[in-house]
């Protein structure tokens, strides 16, 4: 949620001639209390939503979790390509305009517009992106008189280590108002672009809720 109603910051600020210079020092100046300010009064209603669920904590929840699994051939070969930089963002796509489709099917209140549609039911296909940790070793931060390793400031051995536990594991999440639309929007779009109908596997994926 905060990384789109940022984004579409962002998308306001460049519309308005902003350089990128210009954008960091947006940033830098904001403090924990940004949200709650003008900042991110954007003046539009599915974005200004955002906000108001970000600043009192009303957030997604996850409905679907996909994970690896030796029953489901087509779902393990969909995840390892995923990690492909040159397929993620085509098989991304893929999976998010179908369940817009069927959303806006189940939904005709969320209008027309995929990304629109998305955005108000809160709906996003989260997948791990795969990080780049190349030679960090020559990495430093300081000044002249004074440089440290990054590797000794960051815990970057630690968040490799969890992406590594985690970069299989994929969520669909959703406003809690639209949990059952978005199962069956995400059962559509495993479908359509998967190829997987056996009922077990959408029992399995599916987040139980008490």
């Amino acid at each position: 949620m905060l990384a789109r109603l940022i984004m579409r910051r962002v998308r306001k600020w460049r519309a308005e001639g902003k350089t990128d210079t210009e954008l960091i020092t947006e940033f830098l100046r904001m403090t924990d209390h940004a949200l709650e300010g003008d900042t991110f009064e954007l003046g539009e209603q599915d974005i200004d939503e955002y906000r108001r669920r970000i600043v009192t904590r009303i957030l997604p929840r996850v409905v679907i979790g996909f994970t690896p699994h030796p029953e489901f051939a087509k779902l393990s070969a969909f995840l390892s390509e995923l990690q492909k930089p040159e397929r993620r963002s085509e098989l991304k796509k893929r999976i998010e305009a179908a369940i817009a489709e069927r959303l806006m099917e189940l939904r005709p209140d969320l209008g027309t517009d995929r990304e629109a549609a998305l955005t108000r039911a809160g709906v996003w296909f989260d997948a791990p992106k795969p990080p780049s940790f190349d030679k960090l070793e020559e990495l430093f931060i300081g000044d002249d008189t004074e440089q440290i390793e990054l590797l000794k400031v960051f815990p970057i051995s630690t968040w490799i280590q969890a992406y590594i536990a985690y970069r299989y594991y994929i969520r669909v999440f959703a406003f809690s108002e639209y949990i059952e639309e978005a199962k069956k929007a995400t059962e559509f779009a495993c479908k359509s672009v998967l190829g997987i109908e056996d009922p077990s596997f959408f029992a399995a994926i599916a987040i139980s809720r008490s």
